[in-house]
């Protein structure tokens, strides 16, 4: 049982390095809603507009997209992990 929370820990540290790896620690675009799982932009626009999106979305000054914390993004699919025993 020990062995398989710390596997659990260990997603979640694994699955933060390797999104912050990949993008910096902000996701937009399609790395952002792929990431959440959606399949389009289409799908992700309306759960946003829904306030369907369990993770803090925010545009920023001058640029435009939504954005979302790398790490946020981590801890959420982490703690969904853990929701459904993976």
């Amino acid at each position: 049982m020990i062995k398989h929370n710390l596997g659990r820990n260990n997603l979640g540290d694994e699955l933060s390095e390797k999104l912050l790896s990949e993008h910096g620690p902000l996701l937009s675009g399609s790395a952002l809603w792929q990431t959440l799982g959606f399949r389009n932009a289409a799908a992700f626009r309306q759960a946003k507009a829904q306030g369907r999106i369990d993770v803090p979305i925010f545009s920023l000054p001058n640029r435009r997209g939504n954005f979302a914390f790398t790490k946020n993004v981590a801890d959420w699919l982490k703690a969904v992990a853990e929701e459904v025993h993976l």
